[in-house]
């Protein structure tokens, strides 16, 4: 009885991998949204039998192109238990072969759709860890001009920062060399000319919380040239 219901759920598991496996991909790059429990399984079982559908065809197909290289399919079936019990080694090569072929259906035409309808995708981690440190080239240290709710400006390297799951419940802290500010209502001149800004040659750091920041741009130093970067595309 133990044998016959483990091999029940390795069979379970292994027919809704490729259903579970695009639904977390498509999780990834979009917005979840709200379904029944219902319904979500539906999804996953409806994919799950169209690509272990597709990849059971193809091992099939390639079955009756190269006879030996897998197992007799027509056999399985009008032998049935007779021709497992004498061939259950390769039996379970070709199921092995099957999931895995139906995962990399379903990784591969989750991904084409993917950047089919869309640029862009979402990440649950935070946008600040992102920024700073995934697309962040090695070698560089953040540069961050850092606009204030008030309208005051802050430029300065990244010293440290928090994270949260709320933007605003964060803190960044900024550093020099170079910490500079110009306070609401100075002139912001272009080119060279600085304007009002000066540098705040006697303090150690500048920390912001999250609530007091309007907006934030980043650019990527280079920490032996001190030239701007690129970043690393997401």
């Amino acid at each position: 009885m133990i044998p016959q219901t483990l091999a029940t759920v390795v069979t379970f598991f292994a027919f809704i991998a490729p259903g579970l496996l695009w639904n977390i991909r498509r999780e990834r790059r979009e917005q979840a949204l709200q379904q029944t429990a219902f319904r979500e399984a539906g999804q996953t079982a409806l994919v799950s039998t169209v690509f272990t559908a597709l990849s059971s065809l193809a091992l099939v197909g390639l079955g009756q192109v190269r006879p030996g290289l897998l197992p007799d399919f027509g056999a399985l079936l009008t032998r049935g238990s007779d021709y497992v019990a004498a061939n259950i080694g390769s039996l379970l090569v070709a199921a092995l072969i099957e999931v895995a072929l139906a995962c990399g259906l379903a990784v591969t035409v989750e991904a084409i759709d993917s950047r089919r309808r869309s640029l862009g995708g979402l990440t649950d981690l935070p946008f600040m860890f992102r920024i700073f440190r995934e697309q962040r080239p090695q070698g560089t240290t953040p540069w961050l001009r850092v606009r204030t709710k008030d309208g005051t400006d802050f430029w300065g390297y990244v010293g440290s920062y928090t994270l949260a799951d709320k933007p605003a419940d964060g803190q960044i802290q900024l550093v020099g060399p170079k910490l500079t500010i110009r306070e609401k209502g100075e002139v912001e001149a272009p080119g060279a000319d600085k304007g009002d800004r000066r540098e705040l040659d006697q303090w150690g750091a500048v920390t912001l919380s999250g609530e007091q920041i309007a907006w934030i741009s980043v650019t990527y130093v280079d920490d032996t040239t001190g030239d701007v970067v690129p970043r690393i595309a997401p």
